[in-house]
């Protein structure tokens, strides 16, 4: 399956930045930046709900990210599992866009912020173009 390999690469590219992105900016954002005020992050500043709710959709996106990474290792060979993947896919390009809006949105939307969401675009891109390629592979 033509697929395949970029399948493989994005699934452990994934469950790595998924990993990261759960760890590091959902659970430890949660944990320690809700209840502090900080001056050098803006989001931080905000403090409240909409904190609170652009690092939970960062865990989720990061969970989600996990999840799909995993399924993409394990079925990347599996033909019948290929427009599962692709869906999978285009639902992680959505939850990036939306988690990274939400972040930059809630007031650190930074150089920083933009780099990461390119870099949090070009895996799941990459992803759904394996799960494509072996979707038309099938037919």
């Amino acid at each position: 399956m033509l697929g395949e390999k970029y399948l493989k690469i994005a699934g452990i590219l994934l469950i790595i930045a998924g990993t990261i992105t759960a760890l590091v900016y959902g659970a430890a954002g949660l944990l320690l930046g809700v209840s502090s005020n900080s001056i050098h992050d803006p989001v931080m500043a905000l403090g409240g709900a909409l904190v609170t709710w652009a690092f939970t959709s960062l865990f989720i996106a990061g969970i989600f990210q996990v999840v799909a990474g995993a399924l993409a290792i394990k079925c990347c060979a599996i033909y019948q599992r290929a427009d599962m993947l692709f869906i999978l896919g285009i639902i992680l390009i959505a939850l990036n866009v939306i988690s990274w809006g939400v972040y930059g949105w809630a007031g650190s939307f930074s150089i920083r912020t933009i780099v990461s969401l390119v870099i949090s675009l070009a895996l799941p891109g990459v992803y759904t173009y394996g799960a494509y390629l072996n979707k038309k592979d099938i037919t």
